[in-house]
């Protein structure tokens, strides 16, 4: 319970320290990205649709067994992320050839670090809490969770750019 506690206060700071910081303007409709963790469905694809980073959630893997992650995500700067979810945590094998999957809530603040010039293409870091329903991984109620991975932003319908002149146009 420290733990959850510990993980709300952090994340009321940094919504406090967001406030009144300008998030900064991007044509990405969609994000999509390749890595490892709970956003990721364990290991594999994490896509955001909406504007600016923040929207729905999708995270689908297949770590030896189909997982997932479906929620949505709120980002605060161009930079910091916070999301919360449901799906996947855990993938156990039985000796028969089996599988069973523990599913649970999540929470995760993230930070991306853009690559190149545009910053198109960028590296997505986060660090969360679990919290098990039913009957947690080796008996336990949750944990910590983590997750890397590179992400692409697109827009697949194109975007507005606002000139000073002119206002919006279409690219």
């Amino acid at each position: 319970m420290f733990l959850v506690k510990t993980y709300l206060v952090t994340i009321a700071f940094i919504v406090a320290g967001s406030v009144g910081q300008a998030q900064a303007e991007t044509k990405s409709v969609v994000d999509i990205g390749f890595g490892v963790g709970f956003n990721y469905g364990m290991l594999g694809t994490k896509t955001v649709i909406g504007k600016n980073g923040s929207g729905l959630l999708i995270g689908l893997g297949y770590p030896g067994a189909p997982a997932f992650e479906i929620g949505a995500q709120l980002s605060f700067s161009s930079n910091m992320y916070i999301n919360v979810g449901y799906g996947s945590y855990a993938v156990v094998f039985s000796s028969s050839g089996g599988f069973g999957s523990y599913n649970g809530f999540g929470g995760v603040v993230g930070y991306k670090l853009g690559l190149g010039e545009a910053k198109k293409l960028y590296l997505d870091a986060g660090l969360g809490v679990l919290i098990a329903v039913g009957k947690g991984f080796s008996g336990t109620n949750g944990g910590i969770t983590g997750g890397l991975g590179v992400m692409y932003s697109i827009s697949p319908l194109g975007g507005l750019s606002k000139s000073a002149d002119d206002g919006y146009y279409y690219d």
